[in-house]
């Protein structure tokens, strides 16, 4: 059988047996706090005024013990990004606190700009956009910033030097709705990003590049203006080579002011590919050797699922063990499991991985190693052939 080297990898990103992002603090990070998040308009131009929102939720914590009050710094940037105004808050857990016409109540003087929010302790955040003639309001979440995230759990972010993307999921320039595009970049370096506008059946109409500058911001109301008469995509791509970190979304709105965010949804690279199903097969070597199924779910670059021991020998008594891992090119593949007590045998299993080395040219098949320890110090490595037997549902 004929072999290719696997383009859509498995990495693994657990305990620090491979590097997670490793990324300096967004600019504007305030000293003490722990959690970091960004919302990437607010704005009083065309009519509008904007309101911002935040929600204690947390009922304990390692630092200050049960019901722990929220230390909040809100920093308000302008599109070139400088700050423009701030202000403290304290959010008790089970709280909302909303602050209307946030950007006055800063102290900014902006028209449009983005928010940076600092807390000691986890909180929820988010804005409402409202169009002053018809009070509807469009609503945005807060896109948590935590940068040392592994890449499979970032959400609505693009990050240049892993080469994400950012998807707009719909956008219009028909009849009476029109849609924008605001992005923000949070990275200490600036660069140039493309901005790839689709029609609804995935044609390209247009592409454009723009350069980004330190915390700075883009903001184009009408972003299809150029392609009257059409709906579509919007696909955002830092530059190559480029540490850009992006954030994005768009407002869909109504000739009349009614509108809706689209927020941005991080793609993987182009070239990765699907996993998610169940594969069956044999396992061969001294310490495990017998049929194993491994049942595979995947969200978008996130991959986890359960390895069952279907008969044979294998050195515990749990036969069946949760994994998860990431998918990623041009790295070894792997899966790893978390820390399975089994109080039955031995001890704990302290690492097993599944390293998938080759995947057969008719993508049903996948060979490759899997590696044993536990705490006691026993350890090996067996071969693997799976093949893929179904979907999961």
């Amino acid at each position: 059988m004929q072999h290719v080297r696997l383009a859509g990898m498995l990495v693994l990103c657990l305990a620090g047996l491979l590097p997670v992002n490793s990324l300096a603090q967004p600019p504007g990070q305030a000293p003490g706090s722990s959690y970091v998040y960004i919302i990437p308009y607010v704005t009083t131009e065309n009519n509008s005024r904007s309101n911002l929102g935040l929600n204690g939720y947390i009922l304990d914590s390692i630092a200050k013990g049960p019901n722990p009050s929220a230390n909040v710094l809100v920093q308000l940037y302008d599109p070139q990004g400088n700050l423009a105004g701030s202000g403290n808050y304290v959010v008790q857990p089970n709280q909302l606190i909303q602050v209307n016409n946030v950007i006055s109540a800063l102290g900014g003087t902006i028209g449009t700009g983005y928010l940076l929010i600092s807390s000691d302790e986890p909180i929820t955040a988010w804005a409402s956009v409202i169009f002053n003639e018809t009070n509807d309001p469009s609503i945005e979440l807060a896109i948590d910033l935590q940068t040392r995230k592994p890449i499979a759990y970032v959400e609505g972010i693009a990050r240049g030097e892993f080469l994400t993307r950012l998807l707009i999921q719909s956008s219009v320039k028909s009849g009476t709705f029109q849609s924008s595009l605001v992005v923000v970049n949070f990275s200490t370096s600036g660069g140039p990003f493309t901005i790839d506008t689709y029609d609804n059946n995935g044609g390209l109409l247009g592409s454009k590049t723009v350069t980004i500058g330190i915390s700075g911001m883009y903001v184009d109301n009408d972003i299809r203006g150029s392609f009257p008469g059409s709906f579509g995509e919007i696909v955002i791509t830092p530059g190559q080579g480029t540490s850009l970190r992006l954030v994005a979304n768009s407002i869909v709105k109504s000739a009349n002011g009614t509108g809706a965010f689209f927020p941005a949804f991080t793609l993987p690279k182009g070239e990765e590919i699907s996993f998610a199903g169940i594969y069956e097969g044999t396992v061969t070597g001294t310490l495990m050797n017998g049929q194993i199924k491994l049942e595979l779910h995947q969200e978008r670059q996130m991959l986890y699922g359960l390895l069952t021991v279907v008969s044979g020998s294998f050195p515990t008594t749990t036969k069946t063990i949760p994994i998860y891992g990431q998918a990623a090119d041009n790295e070894p593949a792997a899966l790893q499991n978390g820390r399975v007590a089994d109080t039955d045998s031995a001890g704990t299993i302290y690492s097993l991985r599944i390293i998938g080395e080759d995947l057969h040219v008719d993508r049903k098949e996948l060979d490759g190693k899997l590696w044993f320890q536990d705490i006691n110090g026993r350890s090996g490595v067996s071969d693997f052939s799976l093949t893929r037997s179904g979907s999961i549902f």
